[in-house]
């Protein structure tokens, strides 16, 4: 079971069990009153496991060193229950330091850390069955305002990689500055990045079946996947112009 939270790091407090849980009645054969007589059903809130091990992590870029007071969220997937820690846990934050201690079940994670100077390019993962660390490498997003941004250091394999462009009239032109976000089907964020003033992306250490969700304000939002796997991929990605009458005018 895995609950449908916002995509990146969702506000889930006040909200009931109806929009935690998709079994909740809709209501149907209701009288002019709305009200059948019958009493709705009510269904238990998912209660997390309790947790065994301990995730200690830093966040941090090799340009600018740690990486203070931004957010961190880990997705925690069990046998029976996917789950944000923010919704078991409430918020949690790398310190003045740019450590985070999380404490999870046994279960696979996935790290993704926030922070509006920065990008995270590669999804961090990890099977937790011990007391574990990880390292979650960010990048200024300053830093991609190039052509050729550079890549994270401590990047893995698989690669998804590519361009972001618009047609027109007198061919392609290369769109920079798009924010792309990696996620799964249920729009859990796994990645973050933009595209440098070339167009060029890059994302790594992607799963299966993950989506990217590519964004630019006066362009119409585009989601493409699903990518990611075991080999690497190279992606050309058109965006198109929001209200545009004539693409090639």
């Amino acid at each position: 079971m895995k609950l449908p939270l916002a995509r990146l790091f969702p506000a889930i407090a006040g909200l009931s069990s109806c929009l935690l849980i998709a079994a909740c009645s809709s209501g149907g054969n209701e009288g002019p009153s709305g009200n059948t007589g019958v009493p709705a059903p009510q269904f238990p809130e998912p209660t997390p496991p309790p947790p065994e091990f301990v995730v200690r992590g830093e966040l941090f870029s090799f340009e600018t060193g740690m990486i203070v007071n931004s957010d961190i969220n880990v997705w925690v997937q069990t046998s029976d229950l996917g789950f944000s820690y923010w919704w078991a846990n409430g918020p949690l934050q790398s310190d003045g330091l740019g450590l985070f201690e999380a404490h999870v079940p046994e279960s696979d994670i996935f790290v993704l850390a926030s922070n509006e100077d920065y990008v995270q390019p590669c999804a961090v993962r990890s099977k937790v069955t011990q007391d574990i660390e990880v390292r979650i490498e960010m990048l200024r997003k300053s830093s991609l305002d190039v052509i050729n941004a550079p890549r994270p250091q401590l990047s893995l394999e698989p690669s998804v990689t590519g361009t972001i462009y618009e047609s027109a009239w007198n061919g392609r032109r290369v769109v920079a500055g798009a924010n792309l976000t990696a996620q799964d089907a249920l729009e859990t964020g796994l990645a973050t990045t933009r595209s440098d003033l070339g167009g060029g992306f890059y994302l790594c250490n992607l799963p299966e079946d993950t989506y990217i969700d590519v964004r630019k304000v006066g362009f119409v939002p585009a989601l493409i996947g699903p990518v990611g796997g075991t080999e690497p991929l190279v992606l050309e990605i058109e965006l198109e112009r929001e209200n545009e009458p004539c693409r090639y005018c």
